[in-house]
């Protein structure tokens, strides 16, 4: 079974079991499953998954799991239920590199629209390290994805739980965290919606092209016997390093309510690697 759009975005299930039953119309239902994946979608490096099934039933083509479909001494079980109207192509165990930023892993389902391959998933993680002194990770997270031309891909995950490592910051957390990544042409437009099945993800806001950001919003941290941190955030990678930017950040430092001091809208640059590296800096 293979599923593609152009050059850029494909996905192959070869050497798969098969099993089909047809009726009436709309009870059509077919699956394979336990082939080999061959699959690339531009921007995505080692994109793999630890089993991969290819699912299709009509409105009116549910099938019961255990179901058994036999042709002489042949026969292929549906060994899960499959709703009516799946259009499908699952990725269980996904796994994925994108270069210099973030890896990652999952539960996805993959569909063509027009030209374009989709994909949705939750429980989704995408992780971004640079050692193990400096890490964000979140996870559990909602996931969208759409591909077609060359330089078109563009994702984003939200709606997950944030574990994060800085070497030097304590008790960092924030209010909404997003992964996003787009390609030289991949910008998205508010309200774009994409759809595998019954699964849907909409991005809520627009994304430019070239964008690679691990945002935190309201984020904050404590620096030892030092300052207090908060502000809205963007982290990536750069070669071993993680690197952040913020504008509108703030650094309080204070003892008591005697003596107080508090830079506010300002702007923030952060560098952490191995550890002892960390340095950050609040300024204008």
């Amino acid at each position: 079974a293979a599923l593609s759009a152009g050059t850029s975005a494909s996905l192959r299930l070869s050497n798969a079991s098969f099993g089909l039953r047809s009726g009436a119309a709309g009870t059509t239902a077919f699956e394979l499953a336990n082939g080999t994946l061959t699959a690339s979608v531009d921007g995505l490096g080692n994109l793999k998954a630890t089993s991969v099934a290819v699912q299709y039933t009509g409105t009116a083509g549910a099938v019961t799991a255990g179901s058994k479909v036999s042709v002489g001494s042949q026969s292929y079980t549906f060994s899960q239920a499959i709703a009516a109207n799946t259009v499908a192509f699952t990725l269980k165990g996904f796994s994925a590199d994108i270069a210099n930023f973030v890896s990652l892993s999952g539960d996805l389902g993959f569909a063509k629209t027009g030209t374009d391959i989709v994909a949705v998933g939750s429980n989704v993680t995408a992780a971004l390290s640079a050692g193990t002194s400096a890490s964000l990770r979140l996870s559990n997270a909602s996931f969208g994805l759409r591909s077609g031309a060359a330089g078109t891909t563009a994702f984003e995950l939200v709606n997950g739980t944030l574990t994060a490592t800085v070497d030097g910051l304590g008790n960092l957390k924030a209010t909404s965290v997003a992964v996003q990544y787009t390609g030289t042409a991949g910008a998205v437009t508010a309200g774009t919606k994409v759809s595998v099945g019954s699964q849907s993800y909409t991005f809520s806001q627009a994304i430019a092209a070239n964008t690679v950001a691990f945002s935190l919003k309201g984020f904050s941290a404590d620096i030892a016997n030092f300052v207090s941190l908060s502000g809205d955030l963007g982290f990536a990678k750069t070669g071993t390093d993680i690197v952040a930017v913020g504008s509108n950040v703030t650094a309080a430092l204070s003892a008591g309510t005697s003596a107080s001091l508090r830079l506010s809208n300002a702007s923030f640059g952060l560098r952490s690697g191995a550890a002892g590296t960390t340095a950050f800096e609040l300024a204008n």
